[in-house]
């Protein structure tokens, strides 16, 4: 409609993937706009990028879902941005950096004022280069990209945080002005009648998930007879079940000694590395079991899932191809494949994954608000009216149908967005209370702040943070940096890395093991960079990892779990 009425206009868009820049064109001819004034542009250096925002007039923002990063870019070299305002913590993003820059004349309230000022700026070029005007002005001279200020303000929430606990008081709003691992079948050795029929006693229990009563009748087998493998073997399921994954390697380790032509064994052996985040030890315990067993899809689709946390979307593609040739219904292996080939941006191929498994499994956890967000990535909208209503009607009778990251981009509510993070916290990161509860400390001559994130590199998240690192006070905060992420030597890590007093490595470390070292640091503030994104750990801070503990800028939501005690937003989010 913009386009329509605001003639000779073209709009100019960043080509995430062909699928959805062909059915962009198509949804345009259909309407009667010509496909040659949609104009895709590629991904390009941080320099050349914001060069380019130059050529536009201006920025068009979106919704539910508000352009962040790229829309303080565009702000940054000049190009004014149009933002209508919604509900929802990720729809106010722009006005808040509008707000912040003082170009409130370019916040609008509803779709139709948000078309209306979009088609009187483009008719009206003398209106719009005030409005350039007046942002080159403010730039320099408003709160947006005054990071000093910023920092100083962001230091004084960290100070009253860090009072109130002092103080014993719980947290408050703070205003500042200015899977279970799967069971494999188990066949028992030749054994005595009644170490036999204990046995078969545990493996009923162990099948039932009654895990403390299973393991006790394995412990009695495994002192009379110290060499079973099954009890062994299951043993060591069962610690890797309850989190006691060292123990499960060392037991399943025992198992393969006496029996090393076990195929589940090492695939079992495998899960339990994985949760050690020993990924390459995982794949090469998966393929010793495949080749022992060829025909072992279990095997092929836990490989799957290992090749695609090391980064090898491809490899892990091919594995869940063979899980899925061996048995034509594993809905998880075709979940598997989905995920990987979104990852390598094959979205269509990725969609035609998420059907083929809903088909097979349509309670599927948390698979419907991906299969939807693909769509979106590819601008596929046949159909979207109907299947938006589905997910929405399942979200409100509490089913797992979509994790939380996909329903900011979908629905603008508020309460619907909090329902789906309080339905995933409590499937998959409720609070964990295996660790004592953090004693009150001394107080610290220096607030030690941890800041935790995958990001620490040439990524969004350290372009909008680095300057906030340097800028903090070294002599009333230590900073602490847990990198999560891929170690890379791009400039931006250097500069991040040298911003912080420590700045630790942990992404081979378990989240309790993270965990466990911030709390041997002492950290007072643990500050989580990602919330429900790629790579995220929240693990980490459902243990505990710091009597405060933070979301704050990549995840823009809520997270609705009781060991985040503060979100940072401002007036206007």
């Amino acid at each position: 409609r913009i386009l329509k009425q605001a003639e000779g206009s073209v709009l100019w868009l960043f080509e995430d993937n062909i699928s959805a820049a062909n059915n962009l064109r198509l949804e345009a001819i259909e309407r009667g706009i010509e496909a040659e004034r949609l104009i895709f542009a590629q991904r390009m250096p941080l320099s050349e990028h914001l060069a380019r925002h130059r050529l536009a007039d201006l920025f068009l923002d979106t919704l539910p879902y508000n352009a962040h990063t790229t829309a303080s870019d565009a702000l940054w070299a000049g190009l004014p941005v149009l933002t209508c305002m919604g509900e929802s913590f990720a729809s106010r993003v722009a006005a808040s950096l509008l707000n912040a820059i003082h170009l409130p004349e370019l916040i609008t309230a509803t779709q139709e004022e948000y078309e209306a000022l979009a088609v009187e700026l483009a008719a009206n070029p003398e209106k719009l280069r005030l409005i350039r005007k007046k942002l080159e002005q403010n730039r320099l001279t408003t709160p947006l990209f005054d990071t000093q200020l910023f920092t100083q303000h962001i230091e004084d929430a960290y100070r009253i945080m860090y009072n109130r606990y002092q103080e014993g008081l719980p947290p408050e709003h703070i205003v500042l002005l200015s899977k279970a691992i799967p069971m494999q079948k188990v066949t028992p050795n030749a054994l005595e009648e009644q170490t036999q029929t204990k046995f078969e006693q545990a493996l009923q229990l162990h099948q039932q998930g009654q895990l403390a009563q299973a393991e006790a009748l394995y412990e009695e087998i495994l002192k009379s007879v110290p060499e079973h493998f099954d009890a062994l073997h299951l043993s060591g399921v069962i610690a890797t079940q309850t989190k006691n994954v060292q123990k499960g390697i060392e037991l399943i380790g025992k198992a393969i000694e006496i029996d090393p032509n076990n195929a589940a064994s090492y695939n079992n052996q495998g899960i339990a590395l994985k949760a050690l985040r020993k990924f390459d030890n995982a794949v090469a315990s998966y393929d010793r079991a495949i080749a022992l067993r060829p025909d072992y899809e279990e095997a092929f689709y836990n490989r799957g899932i290992a090749l695609e946390e090391l980064k090898r979307p491809d490899d892990a593609v091919a594995s869940y191809e063979r899980a899925i040739a061996l048995k034509h219904d594993h809905a998880e292996a075709y979940c598997g494949r989905g995920n990987a080939l979104r990852k390598m941006q094959q979205y269509e191929k990725a969609l035609s994954s998420y059907n083929k498994a809903l088909a097979l499994k349509p309670d599927g956890l948390f698979w419907l608000g991906t299969r939807l967000h693909i769509k979106m990535r590819i601008c596929d909208w046949n159909a979207y009216e109907l299947h938006l209503s589905q997910l929405i009607k399942k979200i409100e009778l509490h089913e797992k149908v979509s994790s939380p990251f996909p329903i900011l981009a979908i629905a603008d509510t508020l309460s619907l967005q909090k329902k789906v993070a309080r339905i995933y916290v409590q499937e998959k990161y409720s609070a964990t209370h295996g660790f004592p509860t953090i004693p009150m400390r001394a107080r610290h001559d220096k607030i030690r702040i941890g800041y935790y994130s995958a990001d620490f590199h040439d990524h969004a998240t350290a372009y909008l943070m680095a300057e906030l690192f340097e800028t903090h006070n070294r002599s009333k905060f230590e900073l602490f940096a847990f990198s999560f992420g891929p170690e890379k030597a791009d400039g931006m890590r250097v500069r991040v890395a040298a911003a912080f007093d420590h700045f630790l490595d942990v992404r081979t470390q378990l989240d309790k093991d993270v965990t466990l070292l911030s709390r041997e640091l002492e950290i007072d503030i643990a500050v989580d960079l990602k919330g429900f994104t790629q790579d995220s750990r929240t693990n980490i801070f459902a243990l505990r990892a710091a009597p405060i503990q933070v979301n704050y800028l990549g995840y823009p939501g809520t997270m609705s779990a009781e060991y985040i005690d503060y979100l940072i937003a401002d007036r206007t989010l």
